[in-house]
């Protein structure tokens, strides 16, 4: 993948066969640390995955799916793949035994290292936060964005002067969101600040207030919008949960599973 990208976008975290504690805390706290993370759980994907994420972080839990003799032989052969891509491999497993992890780091590249599921749970969440820090995972733009678009409901009233205007969100983070608002080109400008912003994210309804920081044209004029402070009244909850909901959404769709 291409560095530059990278330094920019940062890196998707995935987790294969992860440990149901994982999909639950361990991908929630790392989307509001502004990581994008996500999870699958179906092995003979596996070429198709690494090819539509490039430059991502792999995390494989080798004590699910296949047995670790085929494992072995899966990442084996697939190691020029896996090179070629930049995907940051590591493992995780409940495995003792000194010789079988020697083997796996004797013969394949583990950048991401591999971490042992018999330890604690916060000594396991620790570890992944420092892999994702120094593997750079956030990029330059800070914050985890979700694409909206062709995945569940993301719309918004807004309330300006006398007047309401609907419309659609395309992408949102904690930090913001672009957006298209009917009828409103000749009422709404740059540094307009708006107070009543409501958004409903799926089933999420949240009021947020916040002001336009520019414009770019599509088919349609496209606004984006800074948020105020939205670390209060559960609204950050809200909107982190719809970030990691649709990235995960996102990720689905991309591998074919309904």
């Amino acid at each position: 993948m291409d560095a530059q990208k990278i330094e920019v976008s940062g890196r998707m975290i995935v987790f294969l066969y992860a440990p149901a504690w994982v999909k639950d805390e361990v991908i929630r706290a790392l989307v509001e640390a502004e990581y994008k993370a996500c999870y699958y759980d179906e092995h003979k994907s596996l070429s198709k995955l690494i090819n539509l994420y490039p430059g991502c972080i792999l995390f494989i839990n080798v004590d699910k799916g296949p047995k670790e003799p085929d494992w072995f032989r899966i990442i084996t052969g697939m190691k020029d793949q896996l090179k070629e891509k930049d995907v940051r491999l590591g493992l995780l497993t409940d495995e003792s035994r000194k010789d079988v992890v020697a083997k796996w780091l004797r013969e394949v590249e583990l950048p991401a290292g591999v971490i042992s599921l018999r330890t604690r749970q916060d000594d396991i969440r620790k570890r992944l936060f420092q892999t994702a820090a120094r593997e750079k995972a956030i990029g330059r733009r800070k914050y985890a964005r979700a694409n909206c678009r062709g995945v569940g409901n993301a719309t918004l009233n807004i309330k300006y002067g006398s007047e309401h205007y609907s419309g659609t969100i395309l992408d949102i983070s904690s930090a913001g969101m672009a957006c298209k608002v009917l009828k409103a080109e000749s009422v709404l400008s740059v540094n307009d600040h708006l107070e009543d912003i409501q958004l409903r994210l799926n089933a999420r309804l949240v009021t947020v207030s916040g002001r336009i920081a520019g414009t770019r044209q599509e088919s349609d004029k496209v606004y984006v919008i800074l948020f105020d402070d939205i670390r209060a009244n559960s609204l950050e909850e809200k909107i982190y949960d719809y970030v990691r909901e649709t990235i995960q959404r996102n990720f689905d769709k991309q591998m074919g599973k309904s």
